[in-house]
């Protein structure tokens, strides 16, 4: 796995708030500029505020959002406009003003997938990430059309050509 350069994805999704805990073989270097900070942590990882995300080829759309301070645990994460094409968040301006997000071009959005449960593999729309690029400055916030979102989407696979696997 490699670190990803989020300024090659306009939009990610997140996962939901389940973890896991990863095995490092090596130790991974980090530089500085990979690092995303959320001065809130995350919901139920409050005291966790630095993150890297990485990627494996073989698990695209999907990301690891790494914590760099426990780094036994990360979360699975997707660009939310990837796996779900009408997903139209409505976000209060504050939160924008927070993360000094003034242009469209400065937003990296994520939501957090969770792959166990009956239902299969699921994503949090209702809680996604939030991430302005220029400062690599994040916060998970509840979108404001929350009645339209749930925290457990269903993922659904699609082929080559865009079609829905049975």
């Amino acid at each position: 796995m490699g670190a990803v350069d989020p300024w090659h994805h306009f939009c990610l999704v997140g996962l939901d708030m389940n973890s896991i805990e990863t095995e490092a073989s090596t130790p991974m270097a980090v530089e500085t500029e990979q690092v995303f900070t959320f001065p809130k942590g995350l919901l139920g990882f409050e005291e966790v505020k630095r993150y890297v995300l990485l990627q494996n080829e073989e698990e695209e759309p999907f990301l690891w959002l790494q914590m760099i301070d426990e780094p036994s645990l990360a979360f699975l994460v997707v660009p939310p406009h990837l796996a779900f094409a009408d997903y139209n968040p409505d976000f209060d301006p504050a939160g924008f003003r927070m993360l000094g997000i003034d242009r469209e071009d400065q937003i990296l959005l994520l939501s957090i997938v969770t792959l166990g449960g009956e239902e299969g593999p699921t994503a949090n729309l209702k809680g996604p990430l939030l991430i302005n690029r220029d400062t690599r400055t994040g916060a998970q916030l509840v979108v404001q059309n929350v009645t339209e979102y749930g925290v457990s989407e269903k993922l659904i696979a699609k082929d080559s050509r865009n079609r829905i696997k049975e």
